[in-house]
C-alpha cells in the first residue's frame, strides 16, 4: 500500500469519524427535544388541572362569600324594625368590601411599578454601555 492510498484511507477515516460524531450528536439533540415535548404536554396538562381547580375554588370562595355577606345582612336586618333595612345594610357592605378593592388597588399600583429584577436590568444596561463605547472606539 503507498502512502497516498493510506493518506487517502486516513481522511476517509477521519471525515467519516466526524459525520458519524455529527449524526451522533443530532440523534441526541432530537431525543432531548423529543422528551422535553414529551414531558411540557405532560406539564401543560397538569397546569391546565391546577388552573381548573384553582378556578373553581375561586369561585366557590367568591359565592361563599357573598352567600355569607346575605346571611350577616339578613341577620342583622332581621334586628331592626324597616322591613327594607336589609338593602341600606348590602349597600354599606358593599361599599366596605370596593374600599377594600381600591386600597388593594393602590397596592398593586406600587407594586407593579417596581421593577423584578433590578440587578440583571443593571447589569444589561452595563453591558449596553459597554457595548456603546466600544462601538464608539472602533469607530476611531
Amino acid at each position: 500500500m503507498s502512502s497516498k492510498d493510506q493518506q487517502a484511507g486516513e481522511r476517509t477515516g477521519i471525515l467519516e469519524g466526524v459525520r458519524t460524531f455529527v449524526e451522533n450528536i443530532g440523534a441526541h439533540i432530537t431525543l432531548r427535544l423529543r422528551l422535553a415535548g414529551l414531558e411540557g404536554r405532560e406539564a401543560g396538562k397538569h397546569l391546565i388541572k391546577l388552573l381548573v381547580l384553582v378556578v373553581a375554588m375561586v369561585v366557590l370562595l367568591a359565592l361563599g362569600w357573598v352567600l355569607l355577606c346575605l346571611a350577616i345582612a339578613f341577620l342583622i336586618a332581621g334586628f331592626c324594625d324597616d322591613p327594607h333595612v336589609w338593602v341600606w345594610i348590602v349597600g354599606g357592605m358593599a361599599v366596605f368590601h370596593l374600599l377594600g378593592v381600591a386600597g388593594i388597588a393602590f397596592i398593586l399600583k406600587d407594586k407593579i411599578a417596581t421593577p423584578l429584577f433590578p440587578q440583571t436590568l443593571d447589569e444589561f444596561k452595563k453591558d449596553q454601555e459597554w457595548l456603546e463605547k466600544n462601538k464608539r472606539t472602533d469607530r476611531n
